[in-house]
């Protein structure tokens, strides 16, 4: 680390000093516990709440927030015409955790706070990666498909997924020793991430690498994409019979997420305001379902189909302009940043976006806690620099 970290938080006040390890203990235990790294999530908007009271402070509205505010408003129109409001209710505390974009935006703009979190978290994935490679070989809670910390193996792959975009990019800023840091977390992301057998994470991960390759620089997709193949040719048979389902049309699990589909379809046809409610796909599934259809799902394993299903169109229109906001804000501290920290943070950011949008076509990746909360962390944080630049 290029700071002396000491010297870094003697200058802050007792409240930023709070506030900073309180949400460095979130980031840092959202590969490993949900519940824990909530409860520090919560606890660092408290500090927030009490501080800015306090000290009268004004709270500044990112950009990427308006769109959030029209999807959180819907959604509670969505609760309120609900098939089963006290479910869709229940569902609807997710929504404090989109709270976690100003928190960011208004509490941190130093790039050590942010380097600080990210070496924070990057320590969780390496603890992640080593439970992932116990459970692979049988050590400790043996599983044919890794999921970590996290008790399953979506959850886990999604995640991974971010981290792998985000260390990445990370590995094309640095230009000393550190580089080799980044380099080694972003190849244990990709080792755990394959032994997911998440195919859908899968290709958001070569989508959203090779986008940041793309936006960096194309020509090294001519050496990239020949070590990817070698890799398949080479990997374990268990591994590339995986990959090669993704194109097999008979694969039971690719025609059920057709049938889902068309079920996600018929659902949006009956409620296309404001969709059968939040949570609430999993108890009429079957009144849509179709009859070749194999499983009773949860949720339709696509983002943009469940939100429509049970939160309704302009729910949905909110969200897609959440996601082009984000992409925008974040091309623009690429062009435009100065530091170049923050502008391959914002290289990472469109690279996780591009990653998690193609992985969510085939799951609902977008109602797991884990993911969303690092989605934002990743898409927020770049964004600080166009703030400190405005008011340099």
């Amino acid at each position: 680390m290029n700071y002396n970290k000491k010297m870094y938080l003697k200058g802050k006040g007792i409240d930023s000093v709070l506030l900073f390890l309180s949400f460095l203990l979130f980031i840092f235990f959202i590969p490993i516990s949900i519940a824990i790294s909530q409860f520090f999530l919560f606890f660092s908007f408290l500090l927030w709440l009490i501080f800015s009271l306090w000290k009268k402070k004004k709270i500044e509205i990112p950009p990427i927030f308006i769109p959030i505010l029209s999807y959180s408003l819907f959604t509670i129109f969505s609760t309120i015409f609900s098939v089963n409001f006290l479910i869709s209710l229940k569902d609807s505390k997710e929504l404090l955790l989109f709270l976690i974009v100003p928190l960011i935006y208004n509490n941190f703009r130093e790039r050590e706070d942010f380097l600080s979190f990210n070496y924070a978290f990057s320590f969780a994935i390496i603890l992640s990666s080593l439970m992932c490679f116990a459970q692979y070989k049988g050590v400790i809670f043996p599983q044919e498909r890794v999921s970590g910390f996290l008790g399953h193996y979506m959850t886990q792959s999604g995640v991974v997924l971010l981290s792998l975009c985000l260390f990445f990019a990370m590995t094309l800023m640095e230009r000393k020793i550190t580089k080799i840091f980044w380099i080694f977390l972003s190849f244990l992301s990709f080792l755990s991430l394959i032994l997911t057998f998440t195919r859908s994470a899968w290709l958001g991960a070569f989508f959203g690498v090779s986008l940041i390759i793309i936006l960096f620089r194309p020509k090294l997709l001519f050496l990239a994409i020949p070590l990817l193949i070698l890799f398949i040719l080479f990997s374990p048979i268990s591994v590339k019979n995986r990959f090669l389902s993704i194109f097999d049309p008979n694969d039971e699990t690719n025609r059920d997420r057709i049938h889902m589909g068309i079920a996600g379809i018929r659902i949006i046809s009956k409620y296309p305001l404001f969709g059968s409610g939040p949570d609430t796909v999993r108890l009429i599934y079957r009144d849509f379902k179709v009859k070749e259809a194999v499983r009773d799902n949860p949720h339709l394993h696509n983002n943009i189909i469940q939100i429509f299903a049970e939160r309704g169109i302009f729910a949905l229109i909110s969200w897609l302009w959440f996601i082009f906001i984000s992409v925008k804000k974040n091309w623009e501290v690429f062009k435009f940043s100065k530091e170049d920290f923050f502008k391959f943070s914002s290289l990472g950011a469109i690279g996780a976006i591009s990653g998690f949008l193609i992985s969510g076509l085939f799951e609902y990746n977008f109602g797991d806690s884990e993911v969303k909360t690092l989605l934002l962390y990743i898409i927020t944080y770049p964004l600080v620099s166009l703030k400190n630049q405005k008011e340099s």
